[in-house]
C-alpha cells in the first residue's frame, strides 16, 4: 500500500513539474509574441516613413514642390519625416501662374535655397554617393 502512495505522490510531483514547465514555456511564447507585435508596429511606421521620403523624391523629380508643401501642411507625420520644409515665396500675386519660386529649407535648418519647379525637374536625377554605396535616381 505504501508503494501505491509513493507512486501516486511521485506521479503527482511529476505532473506538477510538467504543469510548471508548461506555464513557463507559455510565458516565453507570450513574451515572444509581444516582441514580435512591437517589431511589426515599428516596421509599419518605418514603411510609412519610407513612403513619404519616396514621394518627396518623386515630387522633386517631377518638379512638384507644391505636393511636398501640401503633404507637409496636411500630415504632421510627413512633416516630421520629410527632410525639407517648403514654402511659397511671395513675389507678387498672380491668378494665372503657380508660384514660381519656392523656399526650400532642410529640416535641420542647416541650409535654405530658393528653387523653381523646373530646376528640380532638371536637376534631381543623377548619381548620389551614400554610406552604403552609390544610388542613381
Amino acid at each position: 500500500m505504501e508503494d501505491k502512495i509513493i507512486k501516486k505522490a511521485f506521479e503527482s510531483a511529476e505532473e506538477d513539474s510538467r504543469k510548471k514547465k508548461v506555464e513557463e514555456f507559455k510565458k516565453v511564447i507570450q513574451k515572444t509574441l509581444e516582441k514580435l507585435e512591437t517589431k511589426q508596429e515599428e516596421q509599419r511606421k518605418l514603411i510609412k516613413e519610407i513612403q513619404v521620403l519616396k514621394m518627396d523624391i518623386k515630387d522633386f523629380k517631377e518638379g512638384r514642390l507644391d505636393r511636398i508643401e501640401e503633404r507637409n501642411e496636411k500630415d504632421e507625420k510627413a512633416r516630421k519625416v520629410s527632410i525639407v520644409i517648403i514654402k511659397k515665396q511671395d513675389v507678387g500675386e498672380s491668378n494665372f501662374y503657380p508660384p514660381y519660386y519656392w523656399n526650400v529649407v532642410t529640416s535641420d535648418t542647416s541650409s535654405s535655397i530658393s528653387l523653381t519647379p523646373s530646376f528640380c525637374l532638371n536637376n534631381t536625377s543623377g548619381t548620389y554617393k551614400l554610406s552604403d554605396g552609390c544610388k542613381y535616381i
